[in-house]
Formats: structure tokens, sequence, C-alpha cells
């Protein structure tokens, strides 16, 4: 049963995600939107066993890091959490996580914790999946990101987080798909700006009749943009003469699809690269293998630093892309590979390089560090997107290898989310 009667708690912590949390009754109590140091009259939500649910109902006593959220969205969208909090205060909160997350599943610390990478906080995202829903009530399609914990779509006129003009996209393809035969057969759309274009994939789960491709060819070659329609996940429809869109790291190009895993945030990923390639040249590394390494957007531009590089990633289209990204730029000093590296022991793995850049997913890279002893890398360079997966790869790496954790930094790839991206620095003993 919800409890409607008020209660008054102090916030006194922030978990994983950055909500802060509070203590009633020996219960933890999570409440959404609150600031560590806040008083807080709450309204509970739902309890369990261990924890309770609760949403603010009046702020008595207001940290100062609190700032009113810029976005008019904010309160329903699931795309971004922490904009209450000032960005300073982001940062310094996503490397406490960090450090406490470490702390509780590794048990140490790196020697050195280095300066966040910070960012804009507003207008950065280069790309963005949005969901795509048909409301027969409001009789219009809706566009934009998941409400929080919720299968419901927030409708957005603009997001304050996504590139310009990607920003005012929402609302535009809003009004597209509400004129053609299949608006309530598109599931999502993927956004993706290059270096001077941009490029958009529909989901769809039916085929569009003539009317509408001819439709969206007109308004999007209009908005000038290259789209393409993807049916039941298979068939790519195109609407474009091109599909292929571009960025630039340092001096070199690297070509992408919009539906490409890449690096979202263009101002920390060049930072992040400079700062490997730092590390590359501190420790004087010819020989370096990039595990996960997608399209060679750390591989490519690393080629220029040392004598060979191997990148390696499972997704076959996006090492063919690395293949040809390569060619491209004349590199002639890299090597591509494909590989599960969930699981299976690889020649690659079984030889001895100066550097390993592990750059994984969010579930980490536990079959790699089990064989960490034979490559025998000088330096371990780690880019995490999970801290928990991070500590426990860490903790194998450092007690069961031999491995020291030197440096540890986080990227801010994300800001105004709750999610933390950091690299970090091993050394062999």
């Amino acid at each position: 049963m919800i409890d409607i009667a008020p209660q008054i708690v102090d916030v006194t912590s922030h978990n994983h995600d950055g909500v802060g949390t509070s203590e009633l009754n020996d219960k933890k109590v999570i409440i959404p939107g609150s600031l560590i140091g806040e008083k807080i009259k709450l309204k509970i939500i739902k309890r369990s066993t261990h924890k309770i649910l609760a949403e603010i109902d009046e702020i008595l006593v207001s940290s100062s890091q609190r700032e009113s959220p810029p976005c008019a969205h904010y309160d329903i969208c699931g795309g971004c959490q922490l904009q209450h909090m000032n960005y300073a205060y982001q940062l310094e909160l996503k490397q406490k996580i960090a450090i406490d997350t470490l702390q509780s599943i590794a048990g140490f610390q790196p020697e050195k914790w280095l300066d966040p990478i910070s960012s804009n906080s507003r207008h950065y995202r280069r790309k963005a999946r949005l969901s795509v829903k048909y409301v027969e009530k409001k009789g219009t399609v809706v566009v934009g990101f998941r409400e929080e914990k919720s299968y419901l779509v927030t409708q957005i006129k603009s997001c304050l987080v996504l590139e310009r003009p990607l920003d005012l996209l929402p609302d535009k393809l809003s009004t597209l798909f509400n004129n053609v035969s299949i608006k309530n057969k598109i599931a999502t759309v993927e956004l993706a700006r290059g270096d001077n274009n941009i490029g958009v994939v529909m989901r769809v789960f039916e085929r569009p009749t003539e009317n509408d491709c001819e439709l969206m060819k007109y308004e999007f070659e209009k908005l000038g943009i290259q789209a393409s329609l993807l049916l039941n996940s298979t068939e790519f429809i195109p609407l474009s003469l091109s599909q292929q869109l571009s960025y630039k790291v340092g001096d070199v190009n690297i070509n992408f699809l919009p539906q490409d895993f890449i690096q979202v945030n263009p101002y920390v990923n060049k930072l992040l690269i400079d700062h490997i390639i730092n590390y590359i040249s501190y420790y004087d590394s010819k020989r370096v293998l990039d595990l996960f390494c997608g399209l060679g957007n750390i591989t490519l531009p690393l080629a220029r630093h040392v004598e060979t590089v191997v990148g390696v990633d499972m997704d076959f289209g996006l090492i063919a892309r690395a293949k040809e990204n390569a060619k491209n730029n004349l590199i002639s000093n890299v090597d591509f590979k494909v590989a599960n590296l969930f699981e299976g022991m690889w020649p690659f793995l079984d030889t001895t390089w100066d550097t390993l850049i592990i750059d994984p997913p969010r579930s980490g890279a536990e079959n790699i560090t089990s064989q960490i002893h034979k490559m025998n890398a000088k330096i371990i360079i780690y880019v995490s997107c999970n801290p928990g997966t991070f500590a426990r790869d860490a903790k194998i790496i450092c007690n069961d290898h031999g491995y020291r954790l030197v440096e540890s930094k986080v990227a801010d790839m994300f800001p105004m989310t709750h999610h933390i991206e950091m690299v970090s620095l091993f050394i062999r003993k």
C-alpha cells in the first residue's frame, strides 16, 4: 500500500546512479531529484523489504549544488537524470562513485586520481536512438527518449543535450511521421551527425508504401539528411543516395554509418584519445593491441605514433569499415581482426605486446583479463563505461597478474546523465 502521509528525512548519500538516498525506519530511502545535505518532505511511492522509493513533496532545506533543470522535459524524460545538479558537482559526484565502486569491489584505489575530462553540458551529443510511438488517444506520433522507468515516450520539441541541429529533429520527425501510412509501425529512429552531414535510420515493422517513400525522400532532402529504413531489422531501404557519415580525430578521417557505434561526445572523445597517445609516447610503446576497437576510433589515430597496432572487434561490419578507413587514410601499419572477445583463446592473446588497450562494453572484459599474463604487456590502458565491471576486472589484473593500477581519470562522455566513462593505466610490476 502506498503511504500518502509525508515524511521528513535528511539526504545523506547518493547511490551509483547519482540518486539521493536517506534512511527511514532502518530502510534505505531512494529519492530521485534530491541532493546530499537537503532536508526533504517526501511521499512514499513503494515499499519493499529493504528499500523505500519516494518522491519529493517539498524541499525544506536546499543544497547549494542545486540548479533549476534547464530542460522543460526534465520531470518526465528518462534521457537525463542530473540536471538538478550544477555541472561541477556532477563531475565531483561521478568521481566519488567511481572511487567508492572500485574500493567496494576491488578493495583498492589507483595510486593517483587525475582531474576529470569535462565537457560542455549542453548540445554535446552527436548520436542518439529515440523511441517512436503512435499514441492513438492523442492522434499523433511521439518521438523522444523513454520516460524514466517507463515504456511511455516523452514528447519533446527539442533536446538540450543533442548537438545542433539534431536538437530540433524530434519535433520535425513527429510531424513527418504523422503523414505516412506506417506511422504506427515505426519503432525507433537513430540520429547521427558527422562533421558535415546528418544521417537517420528508422526501424520499421512494415514495408512503407511508394507514397510514403517519396514523401520521406522529399522531406529528408529538404532537411539535408541522409535517410534510410531498416525493415524488421534485416532489410535496408535507402531513401538517400549516400548513407555514409564521417568525423575527424586529429588528421584521421573516420567514415561510419548512422547505426554504427561511435563515441557520442566528439570533444571528450578527442581528449580521451590524446590522453591514450600520451601514455603510448611516454612509455615508448611500439607494438599495441587494441581490443573492442570498433571502427578504429582509437586504433587509427594511434597508428601514427607506433610501429604496429592490431585492432580486434566481434562486429564484421565495423571491422570492414575500419579496414576501409585505414586504406582511405593511407595507414599501412595497422591490422584489423574479427573475433568474439567474450569467449575463446585467440592467437593475438598469446603474443607479447608493449601495450594492451581494452575498451569493452558495459559487461567488461572478463575473458580478456583471465588471459592478461599471456600478452606480457608493459602497460594496460583500460577505457570503461561501467565502474562496476571495471573494478571486477581491475582486481583480476592487479591481484592475479601482477600489475599496479597507477592512474585513473573520469571522462565525462555523458554530461547531465548518471553514465560514467573512465580511463585507467596499469603498469606491470
